[in-house]
């Protein structure tokens, strides 16, 4: 069990970083932003080269690549918004904050990653989205306690999407339509970590007539 001192701290910096939900949502919009744009873009490329008639052979290995790279690269932008907004704030880049939030996160992820490799072999690639989204949902609600309010609506769409579009491949009657697997895969990545992330950038972005405003709710 933890000791006093240490529950004292956890407290000192769940309380710290509820202070600055503002700051931190700011950062968030651009990031989300960029992984918006990248998500959005990769669909409409991955629909391209692989339409319908074509055969999905290799579908969920270039699938799986595909979405790794936007991964990789919304992770190198969330890098570098967060090292800009450190040093513009005097601060650690690798503050006691962050190890708290990347800590709540991680099991979600690691969830991710787990089923991302046993599907990948199992070369089942058209369960992988709605897994990610239930994944990246839980880590996104795991730090309810301290981020902004719009990280955690963020975190219960993708949740409730996760589960509709696992429903729509157990039930070909809710596939709206679309009977291809894979071009149903497609289309739910871009809807959901494309629009959605475009949707919460276009909310949360900073505006100069709140930027003094640092104790409303984000």
């Amino acid at each position: 069990m933890p000791t006093r001192s240490e529950a004292e701290e956890h407290l000192r910096i769940i309380r710290s970083l509820m202070e600055r939900a503002t700051i931190y949502r700011a950062i968030s919009a651009p990031t989300a932003l960029a992984g918006g744009l990248l998500a959005s873009c990769s669909s409409l490329a991955f629909q391209a080269a692989y339409p319908p008639d074509r055969p999905g052979a290799d579908f969920t290995t270039a699938f799986l690549l595909t979405w790794a790279t936007v991964l990789l690269l919304t992770i190198l932008a969330n890098t570098f918004f967060l090292w800009r907004g450190s040093k513009l704030r005097g601060e650690p880049f690798l503050s006691s904050g962050m190890r708290l939030a990347l800590g709540a996160m991680l099991p979600g992820m690691l969830c991710g990653l787990f089923f991302s490799v046993v599907f990948f072999h199992g070369a089942n690639g058209t369960w992988l989205p709605p897994i990610w989204m239930m994944c990246y949902a839980v880590a996104l609600l795991a730090t309810k306690h301290f981020a902004p309010r719009s990280i955690v609506i963020l975190g219960w769409a993708f949740l409730v999407a996760g589960m509709v579009a696992f429903c729509a491949l157990c039930c070909p009657d809710l596939s709206f339509g679309v009977n291809d697997g894979a071009s149903r895969s497609n289309a739910s990545m871009g809807l959901t970590f494309g629009l959605f992330h475009l949707i919460y950038a276009a909310c949360t972005w900073p505006r100069k007539a709140s930027a003094s405003d640092t104790g409303g709710k984000p």
